[in-house]
């Protein structure tokens, strides 16, 4: 049989060499959350493609290789939730990718920490890695911009009943 591959956009422009920060999830065989950031080339798409890649697995395979005991074949639905963060100026360029990743700092500790909510319906574990920053992770409006983005990821994944 052939291998047949559905992809699906919700919006046209993922593909934009935009500042991103971006959660991967999947709860087919397990749930497993990744909180990332990116400005590749080709965008969130780009991204997408390296971390799901099998020969020379990208980030997302090799964490769920290491977390789980089922095999990569059995790995279903693969999801992104992509955030366009490019509104905000001390985001963009290789610059200022430390602020980008002090967001994907605090953003990973909020779903981590969101993980333990008595809403959560579907546990989930959080196999991202990420690395302190510590210049940015008190800074006001980036705590901001991440408690925004945290809300409207609780709504957008499956794992508790404030999903819509």
């Amino acid at each position: 049989m052939m291998k047949t591959y559905r992809i699906a956009v919700s919006q046209p422009g993922a593909s934009e060499r935009y500042p991103y920060v971006y959660i991967l999830y999947t709860v087919n065989p397990e749930a497993f959350v990744y909180v990332g950031e990116t400005e590749d080339l080709n965008g969130a798409i780009g991204r997408l493609a390296g971390h799901i890649k099998l020969n020379n697995p990208g980030t997302f395979i090799k964490k769920f290789m290491e977390n789980s005991n089922y095999d990569v074949s059995c790995l279903k639905d693969i999801h992104m939730i992509a955030f366009d963060i490019s509104e905000h100026e001390i985001f963009t360029g290789e610059i200022n990718k430390t602020r980008r990743r002090a967001l994907e700092y605090l953003l990973h500790f909020k779903i981590l920490g969101f993980s333990c909510d008595d809403s959560v319906k579907i546990p989930y574990t959080v196999v991202s890695h990420v690395q302190t920053q510590e210049r940015f992770v008190s800074d006001r409006k980036i705590n901001d911009i991440c408690n925004e983005i945290f809300k409207e990821a609780i709504q957008l994944l499956p794992y508790s009943e404030e999903c819509q």
